[in-house]
């Protein structure tokens, strides 16, 4: 299976995406002789020949056993992911970011982008880990459940430890438990528009102080790879009058009946594991792999968020927009530190219509001619999946069977267009499309796996979702009438 994701994304952070794949990055992290051999980042695709990229694996299971590898990886990933946060805390509370000295910038930036560039590495092979672990478990779990041992599986993979998700959740559904107590508030929230809420959230006081605090806390969770808005009080509001429609008494008393079968189920499940002391060890380090992956994401998208000042100001002092300044590659800003010099604007509007980067044996190609991309073995690989337009098979994320008008969301810009009960079918998706995703009856994507994204917001949102189609977005047009069946794995084009 060959990897194709459509991400739209800045030039700063891809060129930093594939300067981390280099050699030298897999031996400071992780201490191995390694390095990417092939990737195109071109426009908003990637890909990349993941199938038989067998050296990585190689590598990092030399003289290790699986267990002991992915424990290696778990490690060096959340030691590079708390290192940038706390490089980005002391940048943050420096208050450096405004200064007009540009050697303090240059150390700024630097320190910053060197922290940033160490978590490259797990970009991509954590598909490589999460295959190899997620494939011996899969074994582990017929061997104790027979048939059903792929949604046993699906139940019991949580992550570690809470994530930025699930803390956002919580703030989102403290603001909708505040204002549904309120009959008075409720009423005059469903009942006028957006703007209109804005404007007299002023009378509101408790109201308002929830909302800038989820904002404070959270706001950086609708921006991705310097691309985006932070999230405001539109949006905000938006959720919340969604919820409140939604919301009652009654749901949420099936919805606590739901969960305290699901307790009972995973408990039972629990009692079957423990038999099984070396399963139930790989299963925490599948837990902590889930955790870490994710983690990382949110961490860089913060991280992002915060320093957007410190670009901002460089960008002012290079006589360019932000938005110039992101379609910089890494190395161009160096040299303006050391120069002056900078590529001509000419060339920044060309990069920000189009652009490809190619990295091949640690070398990387930037190009903005489409007439010259190059064309990969694994797009072709890729483009030539046909299967049978009536079914179309996943893994199974999260259990349950729903219809529904499928919605195609190619790229992050397009998950605005959700509507309520829609399926979202996606490559794959990322933190800064839960706005959508809370509208969604179900989450279909062409990648991913158990670990995936997907995987943990549908489980967290209790929504049918199958992960890993490699085919769904090429096969299902928006407007389709469609069955996800994510007991057994299956979309079903019903009209």
């Amino acid at each position: 299976m060959k990897y194709a994701l459509t991400v739209k994304q800045a030039l700063l952070f891809t060129d930093l995406s594939l300067l981390g794949c280099t050699r030298s990055h897999f031996k400071k992290v992780l201490g191995i002789d390694y390095t990417f051999p092939e990737c195109l980042i071109r426009a908003n695709d990637i890909f990349w020949n993941f199938d038989n990229d067998t050296e990585f694996n190689d590598t990092l299971l030399k003289n290790k056993t699986l267990d002991q590898a992915v424990t290696h990886f778990n490690t060096s990933l959340g030691k590079v992911t708390q290192n940038l946060e706390n490089i980005t805390k002391k940048i943050v509370s420096s208050k450096k970011m405004q200064s007009s000295n540009k050697n303090e910038l240059f150390l700024l930036f630097k320190n910053y982008y060197g922290a940033y560039s160490l978590n490259m590495p797990f970009l991509f092979h954590y598909w490589n880990v999460e295959s190899l672990l997620i494939g011996q478990l899969k074994e582990d779990f017929h061997a104790i459940f027979g048939e059903d041992s792929e949604g046993n599986l699906q139940q019991m993979l949580i992550p570690a430890h809470e994530t930025y998700f699930a803390r956002e959740k919580n703030s989102m559904q403290k603001i909708v438990d505040y204002v549904y107590k309120n009959k008075k508030l409720k009423s005059f929230i469903l009942k006028h528009k957006i703007a209109s809420i804005i404007r007299s959230l002023q009378d509101y006081s408790t109201l308002e102080n929830l909302i800038s605090q989820h904002i404070k806390d959270f706001g950086f969770t609708t921006t991705s790879l310097y691309l985006g808005n932070a999230m405001s009080k539109d949006d905000v509001v938006e959720r919340l009058k969604s919820s409140l429609e939604d919301y009652s008494l009654v749901k949420k008393s099936e919805q606590s009946k739901l969960e305290k079968n699901a307790t009972f189920y995973k408990r039972k499940l629990l009692k079957q594991r423990k038999s099984y002391p070396e399963i139930e060890k790989r299963l925490q380090l599948a837990c902590e792999l889930m955790y870490w992956k994710n983690q990382r994401l949110d961490v860089m998208f913060k991280s992002d968020f915060l320093i957007h000042p410190l670009l901002e100001n460089i960008a002012a002092k290079m006589q360019l927009g932000f938005h110039e300044l992101v379609y910089l590659r890494y190395g161009e800003i160096l040299k303006w530190f050391k120069t002056g010099k900078l590529p001509k604007k000419q060339e920044l509007a060309k990069r920000i219509k189009n652009y490809a980067l190619y990295l091949k044996n640690g070398s990387i190609t930037l190009l903005t001619n489409e007439k010259v991309y190059p064309r990969l073995a694994s797009e072709k690989a890729f483009r030539a999946i046909r299967v049978s337009s009536k079914l179309i098979k996943g893994d199974i994320a999260c259990r349950g069977k729903v219809k529904g008008n499928v919605r195609i969301v190619l790229v992050t810009e397009d998950i605005q267009y959700v509507k309520r009960g829609e399926i979202l079918v996606t490559p794959m998706t990322r933190p800064d499309m839960i706005l959508g995703m809370e509208k969604a009856a179900a989450f279909v994507t062409d990648h991913g796996g158990m670990l995936s994204h997907a995987a943990i917001v549908a489980r967290e949102m209790k929504k049918p979702c199958i992960v890993g189609t490699q085919n769904a977005t090429k096969l299902l047009k928006t407007g389709m009438f469609v069955e996800v069946d994510a007991n057994n794995g299956i979309v079903k084009v019903l009209n």
